[in-house]
């Protein structure tokens, strides 16, 4: 299968690639700032240059692809810093990826998506918790626009796949940290 990974030099972007490229899958990472280090610790990945704002750049890296892991997105205090940019990034740039993906018969779409939908767990009764996957979102306190971002691709996802028979999917992972965690609005 031939993957295009959004976000392909960030923390979660290396590893999935490494993790695609080491079960034999053709995997390319799509960067508007590609990180040597952590292309180099992806492993056996082509690594593209470009912007996920950009339809004809990422019209151009996903038109053979298979698959698409959309990772790129600004960090939940970055977006609050820079509201704009941020929201341009996070909901722009996740329905340039869809509509690509969309337009150029890509299979499936894994979007990722975040914890920070659930807010905290002092916003559900005692009885609610441990919370399930199909619990009540809420927006992470201190991350609004983060969380709302999350939110809406989300149900953007699921327009596309109802209204146009994309296999789209949400992952929600915990907090990250790691090599190339940090890195601005434009990731």
């Amino acid at each position: 299968m031939r993957v295009l990974v959004t976000g392909g030099t960030g923390v979660i972007g290396s590893l999935t690639g490494r993790k695609l490229a080491e079960r034999g899958h053709a995997v390319r990472l799509f960067d508007v700032a590609p990180d040597p280090v952590a292309a180099a610790r992806a492993g056996d990945v082509d690594v593209v240059r470009g912007d996920v704002l950009s339809f004809a750049d990422v019209g151009a890296a996903a038109k053979e692809a298979d698959a698409i892991v959309h990772l790129a997105y600004s960090l939940g205090e970055a977006s609050n810093r820079q509201p704009y940019p941020a929201t341009q990034l996070n909901v722009q740039g996740s329905a340039v990826v869809l509509e690509a993906a969309r337009l150029f018969g890509v299979q499936r779409v894994v979007l990722a998506s975040s914890i920070a939908v659930y807010g905290s767990d002092a916003m559900y009764a005692p009885g609610e918790l441990p919370l399930t996957e199909d619990a009540a979102t809420h927006l992470a306190p201190g991350m609004p626009l983060y969380g709302a971002g999350k939110l809406y691709l989300e149900r953007l996802a699921q327009v596309y796949r109802t209204t146009h028979g994309l296999l789209a999917a949400g992952i929600r992972p915990s907090p990250v940290y790691g090599p190339g965690g940090v890195r601005g609005v434009s990731g």
